[in-house]
């Protein structure tokens, strides 16, 4: 296999940097690799250790059976042509232009020998002055379009102005019918070619020298003329019209350039070509006024870019600039647009207090503007907020109102589905799980239908926790890595730590301490590169939570400080609560059981209010577990039987085990005639999860976790076999 690639000069440094991996690599197969390029600094250093071939000139030699080979005959090419043959320097094309440039002026000319066959010979006309040839390539092909008819000059400069070929329609429509039997001269010249109806120069060289000889205004007025009759033509739609507003902006016409640049920015963005859509709706920026409307569309969307790559400077400029716009507009729909980006920002932030604010006004202008879009987002937008805040019926009833609201037929698809998959959110909350999942399988199967790949990421990384709770690890952990997939495809860096936390915490719930930890650490790194501060104090947390498991205990306490204090600013109900749970688990590691009740009663009190019932009968059985340390042994009791009651009645919960193994140690110390029971309907709870893991290794690691063996203290080791129940 022979592998060449030409031009290497003009690759990014990345791609650079591929070549020379894969020339690298090992192949069982002999594969020859060619690599042409002009060195230079980026390229010298990525080539040093390979063999190097130096393409130097022709020979002359090599020169005059190029010659021959062109003109077609043998003899007298030798003696005609020897004073070209140093002038060229061995450049095969400007010694074949030389030869051109001649043979058009009538120097050169093949007549019949006497005896047979062809021969070359220079022709004197008396009188007649022989012009010099250039010392240059560029002169020369100056000077040969110069001497061209007007008819062949136009054909020429349409071609250079288009900067590629251009099809006969195209021709006879900017030049007229003369153009058709121009680019028959032109081709039979050897300046040009054609490829099915395309026409283009042969060498690249030749449109370079074209373009630079045209006057200023009359380029100006062959670009916007041809931009013009290009916007009429498919080029004018989807990514192609970037190459319109090229013509159109070097034409003068800003405006209307700006709108193709517009078309093409959203194909791009449609497409998931981040970088293009970017250098689209800058050069959008670049050619309108500062008050223009459209700008509005260009800040909008790039605000949304920076968003998914995390460029938080970028993104506050970007929303500032829409802001501004949008207060001068005048126009609801704008002010709409503009207040739910700032509620969106601030959310992000963390900042929920101002956010709630943000998103009301956004409300109540985006029923003023009449669009049912903007309604479903402020909706959806209000029901996360207030889910952060710790208001669960005030979210799902927002929930609710938005997805009522996106029945609208003006509504997309893809806002009912978002509102869907937040809904499905909120039910794994407050324990039901079943709908949840339901809730989050349709999302997906509607974002993969409009081919919204970001949404689906996010609704895959929300079902994957929800398996998580369900028990159904393995599964979780191939979702979270599939919406990995889908976010690194696209550019989407933006909220990837939380999807890395969820796999971590897969790993962590089926016994693989060491892999849990290692996804976990990257979701922080993710926070930290990306200024991602969405769940960031969850992540601290569960960080923490599997430290305390694996012993770690001063590791544990620093990470719950570092995120006890990102919740005092953000003000996240739910991440105060789990902080308390974590505090009091702590508490109980020292030995201090009265302060473990006092933080596992803090968050069972705030859990309860705000339906967050897996952290509520968790803290519950913390706090059943200190209280009987404490001696307060009724009412260790009480609270163990009744989470342990309460628990089994939910769909599925993160928790599940702790809980029960918290209540079963709660009513062993505490001498409860129920413990035997308890403690058995522990044991199935357990069984029924072995069940559902398919990998021997991670059962095996599922079964040595020290919550299982707490619970199974008392049996020999549990079998293996998935098949067979627990105990007997």
């Amino acid at each position: 296999m022979v592998v060449a690639l030409d031009g290497l000069q003009w690759a990014d440094r990345p791609s650079l940097e591929l070549v020379t991996e894969f020339i690298k690599r090992p192949e069982p197969l002999p594969i020859l690799v060619l690599l042409l390029a002009r060195l230079d600094e980026r390229v010298a250093p990525q080539i040093d250790d390979l063999v190097r071939i130096e393409l130097r000139g022709l020979s002359a030699e090599h020169q005059l059976r190029l010659l021959q080979s062109r003109f077609g005959v043998i003899e007298g090419v030798r003696a005609v042509c020897a004073d070209l043959l140093p002038r060229a320097g061995g450049n095969p094309f400007f010694l074949l232009e030389m030869v051109d440039a001649l043979l058009e002026r009538g120097r050169f000319e093949i007549h019949e020998r006497e005896g047979g066959g062809q021969e070359l010979v220079a022709v004197e006309r008396p009188g007649e002055v022989a012009l010099p040839l250039p010392s240059t390539l560029e002169q020369l092909i100056a000077d040969r379009l110069n001497e061209l008819p007007g008819e062949e000059q136009a054909v020429i400069e349409w071609l250079a102005v288009a900067g590629g070929p251009l099809g006969t329609e195209d021709l006879l429509a900017l030049e007229g019918h003369e153009s058709e039997e121009a680019v028959m001269r032109l081709c039979a010249r050897g300046l040009c070619e054609q490829k099915g109806e395309l026409t283009d120069v042969r060498h690249p060289l030749t449109r370079d020298v074209a373009y630079r000889a045209l006057d200023r205004r009359r380029r100006v007025r062959m670009h916007r003329k041809l931009g013009e009759h290009l916007g009429r033509s498919p080029l004018g739609k989807g990514l192609t019209a970037a190459i319109v507003a090229r013509h159109l902006a070097r034409g003068n016409a800003r405006p209307e350039a700006a709108g193709f640049y517009l078309e093409a920015a959203d194909a791009a963005r449609s497409s998931y070509q981040t970088q293009l859509a970017k250098r689209c709706y800058r050069r959008v920026i670049s050619l309108l006024a500062d008050d223009d409307p459209k700008l509005m569309e260009a800040y909008e969307a790039l605000e949304a870019i920076s968003r998914n790559q995390g460029r938080w400077q970028e993104r506050r400029a970007h929303l500032t600039e829409l802001r501004r716009l949008a207060k001068s507009s005048g126009k609801a729909f704008w002010a709409a647009t503009a207040l739910l980006r700032t509620a969106q920002f601030e959310l992000d932030a963390g900042q929920l207090s101002r956010a709630l604010g943000s998103v009301q006004r956004g409300e109540l202008m985006s029923k003023s503007s009449g669009s049912a879009v903007l309604e479903v987002t402020a909706l959806t937008l209000m029901a996360e907020i207030l889910h952060e805040i710790g208001d669960m019926q005030g979210a799902l009833a927002a929930a609710d109102r938005a997805l009522l609201a996106a029945g609208h037929e003006a509504a997309p698809a893809r806002l009912r589905a978002e509102a869907l998959r937040l809904r499905g959110t909120l039910l794994r909350r407050v324990g039901r799980v079943h709908e949840a999942v339901e809730c989050q399988a349709e999302a997906i199967a509607v974002f993969r239908r409009v081919g919204a790949r970001r949404l689906e990421a996010r609704a895959k990384n929300s079902l994957a926790y929800a398996l998580l709770v369900l028990g159904r690890f393995e599964d979780g952990i191939a979702l979270a890595l599939d919406a990995i997939r889908i976010d690194l495809s696209i550019g989407g860096r933006f909220q990837i730590a939380r999807t890395l936390n969820t796999i971590g915490g897969c790993y962590a719930s089926l016994g693989d301490v060491e892999r849990g930890l290692a996804y976990l650490r990257r979701a922080r790194e993710a926070h930290e590169r990306y200024g991602d501060r969405d769940s960031r104090a969850d992540t601290l947390l569960s960080t923490a939570e599997l430290l305390l498991e694996a012993g770690d205990f001063v590791a544990a306490e620093t990470l719950v400080g570092d995120a006890g204090a990102l919740t005092a600013v953000t003000g996240s109900a739910y991440d105060s609560v789990h902080e308390k749970i974590l505090r009091a688990l702590m508490a109980r590691q020292t030995g201090d059981a009265a302060r473990a009740v006092l933080h596992a009663f803090d968050a069972r009190q705030a859990a309860e209010s705000q339906a967050y019932v897996a952290f509520h009968f968790y803290a519950m059985a913390i706090e059943a577990r200190a209280r009987v340390e404490m001696g307060e042994n009724h009412t260790g009791i009480l609270l163990a039987t009744t989470a342990m009651g309460a628990i089994e009645t939910l769909q599925g919960s993160e928790y599940g085990i702790a809980t029960r193994a918290l209540c079963c140690e709660a009513l062993a110390k505490a001498g409860s005639l129920q413990a035997s029971e308890i403690l058995d309907r522990a044991r199935a709870y357990v069984n029924r999860l072995v069940l559902h893991i398919r990998d021997p290794g991670f059962r095996e690691l599922f079964l040595k976790r020290r919550v299982v063996m707490e619970i199974f203290r008392d049996l020999p080791a549990p079998s293996r076999n998935p098949e067979r129940s627990l105990f007997s």
